[in-house]
């Protein structure tokens, strides 16, 4: 899908502080119900609820009706099933706030006054992007440094760079949410998400962003409260993960222009271990195991995957990951048939 600044610019609201952004697809009704919960009960009163229905779901589009009934701050669009990257995209461009942010429909604000704080607090800087503080679960804060940072330094903006590539710090969250974007400079830069990419499509979006401002803050305030939603896109079954996977590890090498080939190289390897998982051993591929092994063996050895993993930095790293990824590099397979065949029978014990 293709974004001509010409349909993105038209007159702002000039008095909606913040555009929520919410994409909907297939979420469970008691995690969607307590978005929205969290969402209504905001202070902030000249804020704007974009909620984005990707595809046909008559239930929660009852529920989302019935609040937006007695929230009129709450504004519904229907697309056509196309992807969270899509319906972003089409939230962005009906936008009217003077900043973006973004919410899952399966998480929450963190508290009933997490926007008119965070705002406020945001006017002291007024720069491009305002990063925030999240919680996992719980009880886990993710907090990116001890006090509030007017403007990061480029040393920290290119650190953050490397996170939006390969996370190393968990308090660095790839995605969107947990942060403000202003829309001048979203809508001016012609920063959209990837919808070639399925998987890893915020990393894209937060490095393009980050890349082009030297203008970006920090506030040590918790903004965001991740949920751990078992039916959600990152925990369920993910066919083709690490062919599609790749789409948005080579979007981001050719954003960093290979600066940071190390880390692409790192990523690469990562989506190759957690292919395992989300598809070649997940239970619900029911594939004979010889079929899957070879189908990873074949992708693990191919021209897009040995150029990602030419270059990758295994300081530090265990003997184990050293060894397998120089096997990898050479295109040495057999281990992974072998591993394969000691989790499939190791799982039936």
């Amino acid at each position: 899908m293709k974004h001509q600044l010409s349909t993105s610019i038209k007159e702002i609201q000039e008095d909606v502080a913040i555009s929520v952004i919410v994409p909907i697809y297939k979420t469970p009704q008691k995690f969607f119900e307590a978005c929205l919960e969290s969402l209504t009960c905001q202070t902030l009163k000249n804020v704007e609820f974009i909620m984005i229905f990707d595809g046909a779901d008559e239930k929660l589009e009852k529920l989302c009706i019935r609040f937006q009934e007695k929230d009129k701050r709450f504004k519904i669009y229907k697309q056509k099933q196309s992807g969270v990257s899509t319906a972003r995209n089409l939230g962005i461009l009906n936008s009217n706030g003077n900043y973006i942010t973004f919410v899952d429909a399966d998480d929450l604000l963190y508290s009933k006054d997490t926007l008119e704080v965070s705002y406020q607090k945001t006017q002291l800087f007024n720069n491009d992007i305002i990063l925030f503080d999240w919680i996992f679960g719980e009880k886990t804060v993710k907090k990116l440094w001890d006090k509030d940072v007017n403007t990061i330094s480029i040393k920290d903006r290119d650190y953050y760079l490397k996170q939006c590539i390969h996370i190393q710090n968990p308090a660095f969250s790839g995605a969107p949410w947990a942060k403000f974007f202003k829309r001048n400079f979203i809508i001016e830069n012609k920063i959209f998400f990837s919808d070639k990419c399925t998987i890893g499509q915020d990393r894209v979006f937060n490095y393009k962003a980050i890349s082009l401002t030297n203008k970006i803050s920090y506030i040590s305030l918790i903004f965001y409260k991740y949920i751990i939603n078992a039916e959600s896109a990152t925990q369920r079954f993910r066919p083709n993960y690490l062919e599609t996977g790749l789409y948005y590890v080579e979007e981001l090498e050719n954003l960093s222009e290979g600066k940071y080939s190390s880390f692409i190289g790192r990523e690469t390897l990562t989506l190759f271990y957690q292919s395992w998982d989300r598809d070649y051993m997940n239970p619900q591929n029911k594939k004979n195991l010889f079929l899957r092994m070879k189908e990873l063996a074949r992708e693990a050895s191919s021209k897009r995957f040995q150029s990602l993993i030419k270059y990758v930095d295994t300081k530090g790293c265990s003997l184990l990951f050293k060894t397998e990824t120089f096997l990898l590099q050479h295109k040495i397979t057999f281990w992974i048939y072998i591993h394969g065949f000691k989790r499939l029978f190791g799982a039936k014990k």
